[in-house]
């Protein structure tokens, strides 16, 4: 609830300084956030082994889909010619620059630390033949799981930030940035104090989000 709350407080002080990002910005965000919710619809049908006991609270599963179109109005609505009332730019190549570069390349490295640490959760319920052995919870070990307890959740964070790098002058944006920001960190913490009173031995190094940090 509190991520929620601080978010609405960011989208509030981002309306006072409503800016733009570029046809080419925003075409390129999308994309890749398409990228990303195919990616992860993916995991949900295809990879991912749930707990036939576990159940979700109906409200949060049709935030879910709230939340994805809300994204998408939220890139779509501060591009510039998207909208009426917004500057008519052509779409030009010419402004594909360094910044772009990097944050498609931090994208690209994001996505599949994220993807392999799912992968190194699924396993843990699979045998070596691929089929589903159990539906219990073990320490994972592997990948950037020496570092931190959930790794998924920071690649999550860098994602968006990759994203917001590409659209930095979209000033929607910085809610959307907040809400996940403080999202993942609330989860990855309260997943970390679940591990570590939960297995004894959990490994005393690793961090609830951000390696060597937090």
């Amino acid at each position: 609830m509190i991520e929620k709350v601080f978010a609405v407080v960011l989208a509030i002080i981002a309306v006072g300084s409503l800016t733009e990002a570029t046809p080419l910005e925003t075409l390129l965000a999308l994309f890749l956030l398409f990228i990303h919710i195919l990616v992860r619809c993916y995991e949900t049908n295809f990879t991912q082994v749930f707990s036939k006991k576990a159940t979700m609270n109906l409200i949060q599963y049709l935030n879910c889909y709230v939340y994805y179109f809300g994204v998408v109005v939220l890139l779509i609505c501060r591009g510039e010619g998207f909208v009426t009332g917004t500057s008519l730019t052509h779409l030009s190549i010419d402004g594909f620059s360094w910044r772009l570069v990097i944050c498609c390349a931090l994208f690209v490295f994001a996505s599949y630390h994220q993807f392999n640490s799912h992968r190194i959760l699924v396993n843990l319920r699979r045998d070596k033949q691929g089929r589903v052995a159990t539906e219990g919870h073990f320490v994972a070990s592997g990948g950037y799981f020496e570092w931190v307890s959930s790794p998924h959740m920071f690649f999550e964070c860098l994602i968006y930030v990759s994203l917001f790098g590409i659209i930095w002058r979209n000033s929607s944006w910085w809610a959307v940035l907040a809400l996940v920001a403080v999202n993942q960190l609330t989860m990855a913490y309260e997943t970390h104090l679940w591990y570590r009173k939960n297995f004894t031995k959990y490994p005393a190094k690793r961090k609830a989000l951000i390696p060597f940090i937090f």
